[in-house]
């Protein structure tokens, strides 16, 4: 399974759930980036795999814009998605210049504060929200977009393996909402299964052959 989404109801469809495999394209993307130091291409791989998934949300001819600013406000990623699977996605010069790179992980860069800015929708209909980074985490913090600014319930979970050389293996990732009305523990009960059960994606993968 190369570069795809599959989409699901679950709990009587009361959780939208989406599953990706995008191995294909970061492995081109770090192919065009072969230098980049292991934190950088763990932050520039969950980056676009939660926009890629995050593609699957958009409609006609919408878009959405991410721009994820560390503690250090010099130091940005961006991505873009479109409703069509179109990904593209990419860091910034001050943070690839950053003298800290090799001596912090991918945690201690993004650091404890930030920001995140959204643009999404269409050329003639655009909103921008700006919410905070709190949780020291990328896919963590875009959920959190999710719940502040959408008052939406969202779950991202991303599994990315590195090879010798920081070399891609493979790269999936899960997104799970709550549809309105949806009881709230509903989504908490998707995060424990998720995360008892570390070889779900290997199973999907099994089933999908």
């Amino acid at each position: 399974m190369q570069n795809t989404i599959v989409k699901a109801l679950i709990n009587e469809e009361q959780i939208r759930l989406y599953f990706i495999d995008n191995t294909q394209l970061l492995r081109d993307i770090f192919a065009l980036n072969q230098e980049l130091p292991e934190p950088l291409k763990l932050m520039l791989g969950k980056t676009i795999s939660a926009m890629s998934i995050l593609s699957g949300t958009l409609k006609e001819n919408q878009r959405m814009s991410l721009q994820v600013t560390m503690s250090n406000s010099r130091h940005k990623i961006f991505a873009e998605a479109e409703a069509n699977g179109n990904v593209r996605g990419y860091l910034n010069e001050e943070l690839l210049r950053s003298s800290e790179i090799e001596e912090k992980s991918m945690q201690d860069l993004i650091g404890p504060s930030g920001m995140i800015r959204v643009i999404k929708g269409s050329e003639m209909n655009q909103f921008t929200s700006i919410t905070a980074r709190p949780n020291q985490h990328i896919t963590d913090d875009i959920a959190n977009y999710f719940v502040q600014s959408d008052q939406t319930p969202t779950y991202l979970y991303s599994d990315i393996q590195l090879g010798n050389g920081a070399s891609l293996v493979s790269r999936r990732a899960l997104y799970a909402q709550l549809l309105p009305d949806a009881p709230p523990q509903l989504l908490s009960e998707v995060k424990t299964i998720v995360k008892a059960n570390p070889d779900i994606f290997s199973k999907l993968n099994a089933e999908d052959t």
